[in-house]
């Protein structure tokens, strides 16, 4: 029998293996970010008679796709990239 068999743990959740310090700071700077964006847009949006959330609405609309394919790049394996790269390059 030997020993250097290796076991792998099923994950509790598709969060299980992601840095939670990493992950709450991050989201923290996203959240100072949008404060920031709409306290410094929203008045000259108003003297304008704009939309004052504009950038605000944006700021947050592209924090939710960049979330979404930072998500996605999770899901993808490494090696069936590797794999594919001379495909998606267009070489033999």
């Amino acid at each position: 029998m030997s020993l250097n068999v290796r076991y792998r743990r099923p994950a509790t959740s598709s969060f299980g293996n992601f840095d939670k310090l990493l992950t709450f700071a991050v989201a923290g700077l996203l959240l100072i970010g949008t404060m920031l964006v709409y306290a410094g847009t929203r008045e000259w949006f108003r003297s304008y008679g704009l939309d004052p959330e504009y950038y605000f609405k944006r700021h947050t609309l592209n924090i939710i796709i960049g979330g979404l394919l930072a998500y996605g790049t999770t899901l993808i394996d490494y090696r069936l990239l590797r794999a594919y790269t001379p495909i998606v390059w267009l070489r033999r």
